[in-house]
């Protein structure tokens, strides 16, 4: 086998996640190297490495199995997907207002250029070190919310909670993004049209 495609993981935090996503790289990491593969990609999240989110820590230690480990490697960190943005707010709109930090950055990269972008780094080869790849476009919360509303025909209001401490701040600040190049084309509400129709053709 030429290359492995890592993808595997248990998001959550504490020692079921560390179990997969740490123990079990390390574990494949040294498979790989004894059967001869030339090429470990390991898929990973932008921010693992600014935000204090307890998977994060654990992502970022897989990372640095990777890095550690005996086969070339190569770590592409992607931003959110605008299917998890989706169902975030559906989950922080529950008890009628969306809840949420008006001004927390985001930047929704579709997985279908995220899967194409794991391809092409197949073919180039391992690069030994970490790239980053984002969506075309950053947006603050309110402005996803807002899209999103419309989108939905929804009439239901945000209801800003500011997130405290060095998470909030690091959200904030846009520790989910990246200026990396090159970036997805597919935007925000290109996802919103797709799974909710256009507005104006509804």
């Amino acid at each position: 086998m030429d290359a492995v495609l890592h993808l595997a993981s248990r998001p959550g935090g504490g020692a079921p996640t560390h179990r997969v996503d740490v123990l079990g790289t390390r574990r494949l990491a040294l498979a790989a190297g004894h059967a001869g593969v030339a090429h470990l990609l390991y898929v990973s999240i932008v921010g693992v490495d600014r935000v204090p989110i307890p998977y994060y820590r654990q992502k970022l230690a897989a990372e640095q199995v990777v890095a550690a480990g005996p086969v070339p490697w190569t770590v592409l960190r992607a931003t959110q997907f605008p299917v998890f943005l989706d169902r975030l707010l559906r989950a922080a709109s529950r008890l009628g207002p969306v809840l949420g930090d008006p001004a927390v950055l985001a930047q929704p990269v579709d997985q279908h250029e995220v899967a194409a972008r794991l391809a092409e780094l197949l073919a180039t080869g391992p690069l030994t070190g970490v790239q980053e790849y984002g969506g075309p476009q950053v947006l603050r919360f309110d402005d996803a919310v807002r899209a999103w509303r419309v989108a939905r025909g929804s009439r239901r209001p945000l209801l800003p909670v500011r997130l405290p401490g060095r998470l909030g701040r690091e959200l904030r600040a846009g520790g989910l993004t990246t200026s990396a190049v090159p970036t997805g084309r597919r935007t925000w509400a290109d996802h919103l049209a797709d799974t909710y129709g256009r507005p104006d053709r509804r």
